[in-house]
């Protein structure tokens, strides 16, 4: 009887640690869902991608202070029906960590919304298409920095109308 008893004692003390152990630890940066989007043929529209930085996180704006740090990058790749255009990226903010209090560093926090021009041909038929991409960023700390790490973003863009 005393081994099932010390074994109970022993899951019993362990469980919690392997709970711990597996807790899946929510992302540093999260692409939240975008909305799909509405264009005529031969028409164009932007595209709203908003970001969620971790509390206590920041990551590098694309416009980076120091050739040794990665900027965040939005890179798609549209269907042949699509075409992406230039990404507008917001100003990123001054900041300054106590490691290197000289250094300013040009990063985004929090929320962080990014806009993406999107045009279908002329020829473009009316129907649903996907976009497909990846969001590249290096996240830090007022300690550490991360390795550079990519998300996938994904969107829809739906062609109905008049063409233009």
């Amino acid at each position: 009887m005393r081994c099932p008893a010390r074994l109970f004692a022993v899951v019993f003390l362990l469980v919690p640690v392997l709970v711990a152990q597996t807790k899946v630890k929510a992302p540093l940066v999260s692409v939240l869902p975008i909305a799909t989007a509405h264009v005529a043929p031969g028409g164009s529209t932007h595209v709203a991608v908003h970001l969620r930085v971790a509390p206590g996180m920041h990551i590098n704006s694309n416009q980076v202070t120091s050739e040794l740090l990665r900027p965040t990058e939005l890179k798609l790749q549209p269907p042949t029906e699509l075409m992406v255009g230039k990404v507008d990226y917001p100003p990123g903010v001054d900041y300054t960590i106590p490691m290197l209090p000289d250094e300013k560093l040009n990063v985004y926090s929090g929320n962080v919304t990014m806009r993406v021009l999107v045009r279908a041909f002329d020829s473009t038929p009316h129907g649903r298409f996907r976009v497909h991409g990846e969001l590249r960023y290096q996240a830090c700390s007022d300690r550490e920095c991360l390795p550079p790490k990519s998300v996938p973003v994904a969107f829809d863009v739906q062609v109905t109308g008049r063409r233009r």
